[in-house]
């Protein structure tokens, strides 16, 4: 929400309507029909007509919308359109249709920043629907508009208390969920019931109905050549949908004699696992020193794992390390310190593609381009023409500047040279689907509108995202697909944005679901990247960027990191790739006073003997399968009742690329914390295994953060 001080009013257009610029005499007309239109509407509601009501409030709306009328009317007219907007809110609110209530009020607070009616109506409508964080933040905009408005005081305790039992309930459930102890199931059960008293419960189910969605695409966009792609990934679903149990553990069971499989379960310890006799669960393999970082060949153009939001305080200094891209700085939290200098961000990849992609989206941002444009540049395989223009023009400005080695002027070069067609983009973009049957498109088997499925299935085939319309784009991402062969890399396969999205947890900071997650999504970026855009227009924020390789032997890169001072460091997921000692060594030897060391660990459950349903007798399967099919119930059951986003989008019943996935995440949350121990001893830490997701690259991330320094964590972790 705004601060008091910081707000503007914008007004509200007509749906599907441009803005018209009419004589007073023909706007007066149309305020004169509005207003008998309104007297109509309120005749109808004191009737308890609510329905008719609400048709007589769209067409005050429908008439209002869109014009634009001079000083003499203009006031009246908004007045008239914000109060048939707040009136449709009522009737829905009357017929218990809060959602679409929920929409008018704002479009109310979106028009009218000041509109006390909208701020507490939408409040009591995130109420209904459960979301109380919402609710409470409206009704606090209530109290910055008239301070003594002891309804908006009464509500905002009812949210609180409301927050604080979902927040009892959510740590039980996630307990459950990851197997540790609940020290009080009767407190769970009945905190529970009283948050869902009055609401029917949401049945919670695994298999089952399966939706068509290779049809619903292909109703769309026919049958083209990515079709099939789909259609094979349904066919697989609907195979395993309706197996019972005892078919599931025996599909397991005919698994663990296939090395391809148990070679990808243990990865780097492949070796280590097959001459160990008579290990134990839980037992920890030693580091292999042999490791190769995997990604020689591949560049990223863009995050696999659910960026955090942090905490960027003016004046601090944050680095990132394998930093493939500056995503922390899309979903931060930006906040005014003591010191009046900017936040500086710097990041090191040893990848030179990452590094200079950095580098030219950071000019992008310098020189003003349109937030979509590095929108595309960043994410997208398919760019508009206004994007190639503002690419071009980032691109020959970082060469005049004269700042890049030779290298990254030869990268950019390139780029700027060498075209690609959209259909090689989406070629390329869909290459690295082919490994994978099923796992790129399980979403669209759980998500719960057509119109989700079906955009994102699109995204899936083709790569296309922050388009505004597909026709606008003409031709492929040249900075993911257009790679000099003398550099031996390419981009790294089954990329996905929604891996480095977590839309639950940006709920919380400004993420609304409106029409379809694609338009959500769209609309969430734009504002965070046009957020980005002004930090640096003010000075707020400035950027800096460096190839590198962080070793222990790197002394130099090692010192200038420590003489930064810096508030944060973050070593992407480099703990899968050194051992514990010489992680901890380079995190010391470039820790400031207080620096916070951020970091994910995505192949950790690796070196664990019982992470693995494999790792289990036959005879213990079964019971395996059933208790976590349980939890995963239990917590889905959860969520679909008291998260109103989380209900918005996943479909009661879920359906798994396999029970490996899941049985991975719950096997694992047992013996994290034995593993943590392992690798950060007596050191601060404070660091969680995520719930499972149905979108995501990995199922059993480990992330959060440690310190050298006398001070509690989670204050940098939003």
């Amino acid at each position: 929400m705004n601060k008091m001080g910081d707000r503007k009013k914008i007004d509200n257009k007509g749906e599907g309507r441009k803005q018209e610029t009419l004589d007073d005499n023909q706007i007066s007309q149309m305020i004169q029909k509005a207003a008998e239109t309104k007297e109509e509407g309120t005749r109808l509601f004191v009737a308890g007509d609510f329905m008719s009501a609400s048709s007589m409030y769209k067409k005050v709306v429908d008439l209002l919308g869109g014009l634009k009328g001079s000083e003499k009317t203009e006031n009246e007219r908004k007045r008239l359109l914000q109060a048939g907007l707040l009136n449709v809110a009522a009737c829905m609110m009357k017929m218990g249709e809060w959602k679409a209530a929920h929409t008018h009020c704002t479009r109310v607070v979106e028009g009218d920043r000041l509109a006390v009616k909208g701020w507490y109506r939408r409040g009591e409508c995130s109420l209904k629907l459960k979301d109380f964080t919402s609710a409470s933040q409206d009704f606090k905009e209530v109290l910055v508009l008239e301070p003594n408005n002891k309804a908006a005081r009464n509500k905002i305790v009812e949210c609180e208390a409301a927050i604080k039992k979902v927040s009892e309930v959510n740590k039980m459930f996630d307990d459950m969920l990851s197997g540790n102890q609940i020290n009080d199931p009767g407190k769970a059960k009945s905190v529970i019931n009283e948050l869902l008293e009055n609401r029917n419960a949401e049945v919670a189910s695994i298999g089952g109905e399966l939706p068509n969605f290779h049809v619903e695409y292909a109703k769309k966009y026919g049958r083209d050549n990515k079709f099939m792609l789909l259609f094979r990934a349904h066919l697989a679903l609907a195979f395993d949908k309706d197996k019972s149990v005892d078919a599931i553990v025996q599909g397991e069971i005919t698994d663990m004699s296939d090395p391809s499989i148990m070679a990808k379960r243990w990865g780097n310890y492949f070796e280590a696992a097959i001459k160990c006799e008579n290990v134990m669960f839980g037992e920890i393999f030693p580091f292999n020193e042999k490791i190769e970082y995997g990604g020689a060949k591949h560049f990223q153009s863009m995050k696999n794992y659910k960026v955090v939001p942090w905490v960027l305080e003016t004046g601090k200094t944050h680095v990132s390390l394998g930093c493939v891209d500056f995503s922390q700085l899309l979903f931060g939290m930006y906040v005014d310190g003591d010191s009046s200098d900017p936040t500086i961000f710097y990041g090191i990849d040893s990848s030179l593609v990452s590094i200079v992609r950095c580098k030219l989206l950071h000019r992008m941002l310098l020189k003003d381009a349109p937030a979509r444009a590095v929108l595309q540049v960043w994410f997208s395989s398919g760019w508009s023409q206004l994007t190639l223009e503002e690419f071009l023009k980032a691109g020959r400005s970082l060469l005049e500047e004269g700042s890049l080695n030779q290298l990254e002027k030869t990268l950019v070069k390139h780029w700027i040279k060498n075209k690609v067609t959209l259909k090689a983009a989406v070629d390329g973009w869909t290459q690295g689907l082919q490994e994978s049957i099923v796992k790129p498109y399980t979403p669209c088997a759980n998500l719960r509108s057509e119109v989700d499925r079906v955009e994102y299935a699109r995204y899936i085939l083709t790569g296309y995202i922050f388009e505004e319309d597909e026709p606008s784009l003409v031709c492929g991402n040249r900075t993911m697909f257009s790679v000099p062969l003398s550099m031996g890399v390419s981009k790294t396969p089954d990329e996905n944005f929604f891996y480095t999205l977590d839309i639950q947890g940006m709920a919380n900071h400004g993420f609304e679901y409106v029409d379809s997650l694609k338009v959500s999504t769209d609309k969430f970026m734009m504002t965070k990247m046009d957020m980005v855009k002004e930090m640096i227009k003010q000075r707020k924020l400035k950027m800096t960027f460096e190839t590198d390789v962080v070793t222990p032997d790197n002394t130099a890169l090692l010192t200038k990191i420590k003489s930064l001072d810096p508030y944060t460091v973050d070593w992407s997921n480099l703990g899968d790739y050194v051992s514990k000692e010489k992680l901890l060594l380079m995190a010391q030897r470039c820790s400031g006073e207080e620096t916070v060391h951020n970091l994910h660990l995505m192949n950790w459950f690796t070196r664990i003997v019982g992470t693995f349903i494999l790792d289990y007798p036959k005879e213990m399967m079964k019971g395996i399968v059933e208790e976590h099919y349980k939890r995963w119930i239990d917590y889905h059951s959860m969520m679909l009742q008291m998260n109103p986003l989380y209900r918005t989008l996943w479909r009661n019943n879920t359906h798994f690329t396999s029970v490996k996935n899941l049985t991975m995440c719950m096997l694992a949350a047992e013996y994290k914390d034995k593993f943590l121990k392992d690798m950060f001893e007596n050191l601060e830490t404070n660091i969680q295994l995520r719930v499972y997701e149905v979108i995501s690259y990995n199922p059993a991330v480990l992330h959060g953060a440690f310190t050298f320094a006398d001070i509690t964590l989670a204050w940098n972790l939003m």
